[in-house]
């Protein structure tokens, strides 16, 4: 469990409440660090990577060594370098992701909570409708029959990732209409879209900037997971694919798993506890309980 002891951030902004989280919980800062290591690899792998993770060589299931970090496979492609550009596959669809379907949601979620009525029911028989079938089915289902490209995995997550968000920001919208800043704006005559977009939603987005952080992971375990099933783009290194070409090897070349697994735990785990920090640190419900708990 992770306390924040000591945090005395009420009235704070948003950047410095983050910074507080971030120095009272080691985990946060520790994940915090992962995250810089991994975006960093993925905008300067061009520049990190030692070779061209794609590339084959006579040297196959070399173990790990001064040349070789992570070792090589068994068609001789450098892991360490398929690991740094895997990492860009995965950042790259889970911010993709996560930035479409979150927008798709806000707009479905707002419109709902705002309007009410015949729109609400409406939106959110939509919704609900999205999360009848199981979604790592759906996805297969849908990669199956459209194809799997980097383009297309990217629409079919956001149209299978756009629901959760939908249903926590209606229930937020539905919370702050009835607030007396909203009412107070409605008797000063403000319209529709003022109150919306000036009053309702801004205070809504601590809510959404945590649910599109948490959401991040989520949508890189899936693409992993329809890669390693052989649903992915062939064309672009990912872990998945790693996994799915290392599988057959796992007891005589072990590294071929295990570096590409670390570096998905390892991102997926840091996403989850700077998530739940921003969590912390934007709303002030979730701080109050945490602050409660550390005494």
């Amino acid at each position: 469990m992770i306390f924040y002891d000591d945090i005395s951030i009420q009235g704070s902004s948003p950047v410095g409440n983050f910074r507080r989280v971030l120095k009272h919980n080691k985990a946060a800062m520790l994940g915090a660090i992962v995250l810089t290591v991994f975006f960093s690899a993925a905008v300067f792998a061009d520049f990190i990577a030692p070779f061209d993770p794609l590339q084959t060589s006579l040297e196959t299931l070399q173990t790990p060594s001064p040349k070789f970090l992570f070792g090589t496979d068994d068609l001789g492609r450098d892991i360490f370098s398929g690991v740094i550009y895997g990492a860009r596959t995965s950042i790259f669809v889970g911010i993709s992701v996560a930035l479409f379907a979150g927008l798709i949601g806000v707009f479905v979620g707002s419109a709902a909570g705002y309007a009410g009525g015949v729109w609400d029911d409406l939106l959110m028989r939509l919704t609900e409708l999205f999360l009848i079938p199981p979604r790592f089915f759906l996805v297969l289902i849908i990669a199956a029959l459209f194809g799997s490209s980097l383009f297309n995995l990217i629409l079919i997550l956001t149209f299978t990732y756009w629901t959760t968000t939908a249903r926590l920001v209606r229930a937020e919208v539905l919370s702050l209409k009835a607030r007396p800043f909203v009412e107070a704006a409605t008797v000063a005559g403000a319209s529709d879209a003022r109150i919306l977009f000036h009053e309702i939603l801004p205070n809504a987005l601590p809510l959404i900037i945590t649910q599109m952080t948490l959401m991040v992971g989520g949508v890189i375990l899936l693409e992993a997971a329809l890669d390693f099933i052989g649903i992915g783009d062939a064309n672009h290194i990912s872990w998945g694919f790693m996994l799915h070409n290392g599988q057959h090897f796992i007891r005589d070349a072990w590294w071929i798993i295990v570096f590409p697994s670390l570096a998905l735990a390892a991102l997926v785990l840091a996403l989850n506890v700077v998530g739940d920090a921003l969590n912390v640190a934007l709303n002030p419900k979730a701080r109050s309980a945490y602050i409660d708990k550390s005494v």
